[in-house]
């Protein structure tokens, strides 16, 4: 039996609808918040929290990696 993997817990549509343009960085969003739910065990919510006012998609790859990198 193949393993499929899970549905992505972020979709771009939802990062543009919180105000970040198309581009490369929703991508990258994407997969992070994938390896934050499978490595951290975070939910969707959990993922949105941490990024909440942040405007700038590079300022929110950050947050986002820095939590990957915390034990």
């Amino acid at each position: 039996v193949e393993a499929s993997r899970p549905a992505a817990l972020t979709m771009g549509r939802d990062w543009i609808n919180m105000g970040y343009k198309p581009g490369n960085h929703i991508g990258a969003l994407i997969r992070l918040s994938n390896e934050l739910r499978d490595e951290k065990n975070f939910s969707r919510a959990a993922v949105f929290e941490i990024i909440d006012g942040v405007t700038e998609p590079e300022e929110a790859i950050k947050k986002l990696k820095s939590m990957l990198e915390l034990k």
